[in-house]
């Protein structure tokens, strides 16, 4: 009897079945080539299941690294624009052809792969500093804006990225920005004193003094042992015409920090803008008391004096003042207009002369 013909079908169906199975697919030939023999050989099974299915991550990976070792820059790009339209977040792809990019020193295009993999994974530390340093090498201010206000906004940035932020902010001349990134990076760190400094130079540039002026007496009381502070906020009063405020508070100063000749001369200088010159008479005199007096504040010394109207003592306060410095023109010409009206004609002639010496040499 024969083999029924149902039976016969069925074991060469079986054959085939088995023969299929045992023989690879594209994707297989293109795993195994890659593995074994490189991406030269496997390039066109990889290609092959590329364009059948590019969502086949593992053989996508094999395939654009195949590119990339053959060097063809336009297969490659045009494989990752067909990604592009498929992948919704597609990190790895951005990894691979930010190497690609980068390897051929194409940074401009690997900083665009750098800035796609920092939106999606932010925290891949290695590539943001490669980010940071291509955009400061290239002036792109706009990009580092974007990934710092990023970091901001998601709660994740440290003070120092507040800071770049807000300079980066300050170079464009976005002032509103800039004072808004200080103002949350006090909300957030309160001890950070450098950023009240920065918020008050953009008050003051935005003409905002009372709240400037806020902000310095907060750190006046933060650090009420810093002679330099309040030195600055003194200068600050001054600049603002607060001079009332100012020599208060320079006064208790220069009692509480006698040997801050800053503070000194600020308070000198609040007197004299508010035009009370007995009451600076008085705090120069005791500064030469005490043996602190500069020769630079003997002439203003004695130009008080002659002001009031006191010749001798101005003429006594410039002879000292040219025994400690050789004099100037200024202070030979005031001199020689002392010695006039008392009467010493000579004299006077002597201090003109001196002083247009001075003048031409």
């Amino acid at each position: 009897m024969g083999i029924p013909i149902w039976k016969s079908a069925l074991f060469f169906a079986a054959i085939l079945w088995v023969a299929l199975r045992l023989f690879p697919t594209s994707r297989e030939l293109g795993f195994y080539y890659s593995e074994g023999e490189g991406f030269d050989s496997a390039r066109f099974y990889l290609a092959r299941q590329f364009h059948r299915d590019p969502l086949d991550k593992s053989n996508t990976v094999r395939y654009l690294r195949s590119l990339e070792s053959s060097g063809d820059e336009k297969e490659f790009e045009n494989a990752l624009q067909r990604l592009y339209r498929v992948q919704q977040k597609p990190l790895l792809i951005h990894k691979i052809a930010a190497d690609f990019y980068e390897r051929r020193e194409n940074y401009e295009e690997a900083a665009r792969h750098w800035s796609a993999i920092l939106e999606i994974s932010p925290g891949q530390s290695e590539v943001r500093a490669k980010f940071i340093s291509f955009c400061l090498l290239n002036n792109a201010r706009e990009p580092l804006i974007r990934l710092y206000g990023a970091e901001v906004r998601r709660g994740k940035a440290r003070p120092n990225t507040y800071y770049d932020l807000g300079r980066l902010y300050g170079l464009d001349g976005r002032a509103g920005e800039a004072r808004r990134v200080y103002e949350g990076l006090l909300t957030r760190f309160p001890g950070e004193d450098r950023a009240r400094q920065r918020l008050i130079e953009i008050l003051e540039y935005q003409n905002d003094i009372d709240a400037a002026d806020t902000l310095y007496k907060e750190r006046i009381a933060l650090s009420p042992a810093s002679a330099k502070l309040i030195a600055e906020y003194g200068d600050f009063l001054i600049r603002h015409a607060r001079l009332n405020e100012a020599e208060s508070i320079l006064r208790d100063a220069a009692l509480k920090f006698p040997a801050d000749d800053r503070l000194a001369m600020l308070y000198l200088d609040a007197l004299l803008k508010k035009g009370s010159r007995e009451e600076s008479i008085r705090f120069l005199e005791s500064l030469r008391a005490q043996g602190r007096l500069r020769p630079g504040l003997l002439r203003t010394l004695a130009e008080l004096y002659s002001e009031l109207g006191q010749g001798e003592k101005a003429r006594d306060m410039l002879r000292e003042y040219h025994e400690q410095t050789g004099g100037d023109y200024r202070s030979h010409h005031l001199l020689g207009d002392i010695l006039s009206k008392l009467g010493d004609a000579s004299g006077a002639r002597l201090e003109y002369e001196r002083a247009l010496k001075l003048l031409r040499s």
